[in-house]
C-alpha cells in the first residue's frame, strides 16, 4: 500500500530517488576515498621500504669502504715484521756472497797465473835473444788490435796483459810479470804474482817462476809475493 502510495504522489518518489542517489554517491566516494586511503598507505609504505633500502645501502657502501681502506696497506707492525726478515736473510745471505765471489776470483787469479807462465814460455821461444818479458808486453794495447811483435807479443788476453781496465786489476786481484835477463853466470828467468786487492776481494796470493809451478800463500795471506825466492819457497797449488 505504501509503494502504491509512492508511486501515486510524483514529489515523494522524487525525494526518494534523490535520497538514493545521494546515498549511492556517498557510498562511492566512501569507496573511493577507502581506496586513496589504501593507496597512501601503500604508497607510505613504499616511500618507507624506499628509505630503509637506500639507508641499508648506504651503510653497505661505508663499510664496504672502510674494509677496502683497511685493506690498501699494512700497519707498522707487519713493516716492521717484514724489514725485520728481509735484514736477516740478508745476514745469511750476504757472507756467502762474499764468500762465493772471492772463491771465483781465487779461481781466476789461479788461471791467470797459468795463462801468464804459458805466454812468458811461448815469449822465450819466439825471442830467445830476448828472453822472458814484461806483463804487457805479452799482450796487445787495450782496444786495439794486436800485432805481434817484441813489445805487444798477442800471446795471452789484452784484459789479463794490461792487468785489467786501467791497470786496476782483473776479477779482485792485481797481476805482474818480472822477468831477470840472463847472464853470463845464470839463465833468464821470471816469476809473476796475483795479489788481492783487498781483504774481500780474494782470499790469498799466489805466484809462479819458470819452471811453471802455480804457488800460493798461505790461506787469509793475502801480501804480495815479494821475490822469486819467495815464490820458490812456498807450496804448490793443489789441484
Amino acid at each position: 500500500m505504501r509503494d502504491s502510495f509512492a508511486a501515486s504522489v510524483p514529489g515523494h518518489a522524487q525525494a526518494n530517488s534523490s535520497a538514493s542517489d545521494r546515498l549511492l554517491k556517498t557510498n562511492k566516494l566512501q569507496e573511493m576515498g577507502a581506496s586513496a586511503l589504501s593507496i597512501g598507505k601503500w604508497r607510505q609504505i613504499c616511500n618507507h621500504y624506499d628509505f630503509f633500502t637506500s639507508f641499508y645501502n648506504l651503510i653497505s657502501d661505508f663499510k664496504g669502504a672502510q674494509m677496502r681502506k683497511q685493506q690498501k696497506g699494512f700497519s707498522l707492525i707487519e713493516l716492521l715484521i717484514v724489514v725485520a726478515i728481509i735484514l736477516i736473510i740478508a745476514a745469511i745471505a750476504i757472507p756467502n756472497l762474499m764468500r762465493a765471489k772471492m772463491a771465483a776470483n781465487d779461481s781466476s787469479a789461479a788461471a791467470g797465473e797459468r795463462t801468464i807462465v804459458t805466454g812468458e814460455v811461448g815469449y822465450f821461444a819466439a825471442y830467445p835473444t830476448i828472453g822472458y818479458t814484461s806483463l804487457v808486453a805479452l799482450g796487445g794495447a787495450t782496444g786495439a788490435a794486436c800485432v805481434p811483435s817484441t813489445t805487444t807479443a798477442c800471446l795471452i788476453d789484452n784484459n789479463l796483459s794490461n792487468n785489467g781496465p786501467g791497470g786496476n786489476g782483473k776479477s779482485g786481484y792485481k797481476f805482474a810479470a818480472t822477468p831477470t835477463a840472463a847472464t853470463a853466470t845464470s839463465p833468464a828467468i821470471f816469476y809473476t804474482t796475483a795479489t788481492p786487492l783487498g781483504s774481500t776481494s780474494g782470499t790469498k796470493a799466489y805466484c809462479a817462476t819458470d819452471d811453471g809451478v802455480v804457488r800460493t800463500q798461505a790461506a787469509g795471506t793475502i801480501t804480495l809475493v815479494a821475490s822469486y825466492a819467495a815464490c820458490q819457497a812456498l807450496s804448490p797449488l793443489a789441484n
